[in-house]
């Protein structure tokens, strides 16, 4: 499995944040009118690090809600493990149990 380098995440986050048109598989809920998102989910380590740099660890604050500062916008997060984490996981179970507890954090974020 290869996993992009950061800096490759990092390049088409820039291009998607400058890019005329949304890309199609972006999906943002309309916050205010502005078109940005009311939370975002951080699936894995890779997006996290783009995010929020190299010092980033999913497993310390996976299932939280953060409130960081993303290309000069205050943001919430909640990390979480990216759902392909379940299919490698010896315990997929568990794994798949603390997937969906931390969406449902998020999704109580959101109400």
């Amino acid at each position: 499995m290869t996993i992009p380098a950061v800096s490759r995440v990092r390049v088409i986050c820039g291009w998607s944040r400058s890019s005329p048109r949304p890309l199609r598989h972006a999906r943002r809920t309309p916050r205010k009118g502005r078109g940005e998102p009311d939370l975002i989910v951080v699936l894995g380590a890779t997006a996290g690090k783009a995010l929020l740099g190299s010092s980033f660890r999913v497993t310390r604050v996976r299932g939280t809600v953060l409130e960081e500062e993303i290309h000069g916008r205050p943001e919430r997060l909640v990390p979480t493990v990216h759902p392909s984490a379940v299919l490698r996981a010896e315990d997929r179970e568990g794994a798949f149990r603390g997937l969906v507890s931390d969406l449902r954090v998020a999704a109580q974020e959101l109400a």
